[in-house]
């Protein structure tokens, strides 16, 4: 149970970090582009992002964690079939 609690705060931890750098990365380039080629009033990603990072991780953690659940499932159910066999 131990080994399971770790991987899954494992999970979730790079589920959060994926899901909002890689936004962040896509406002800041969206932001620089406007800044640079844009109107000055142009530039809001970061404010969308920050308002759109809870709808977005409602939608990337439970699909990880049940992700996560079901790899784990089938690792110990293959783990119980070749233990099984080798009797």
């Amino acid at each position: 149970m131990k080994k399971f609690l770790k991987g899954l705060l494992k999970t979730i931890i790079l589920t959060i970090l994926l899901s909002i750098l890689s936004l962040l990365l896509i406002a800041f380039v969206v932001d620089t582009y406007f800044l640079i080629f844009g109107d000055a009033n142009d530039y809001m990603g970061v404010f969308w992002i920050i308002v759109f990072t809870p709808f977005i991780l409602a939608v990337t953690l439970p699909l990880a964690i049940v992700t996560h659940a079901l790899i784990v499932f089938f690792e110990r159910k293959d783990s119980k079939e070749k233990n099984k066999s080798k009797r």
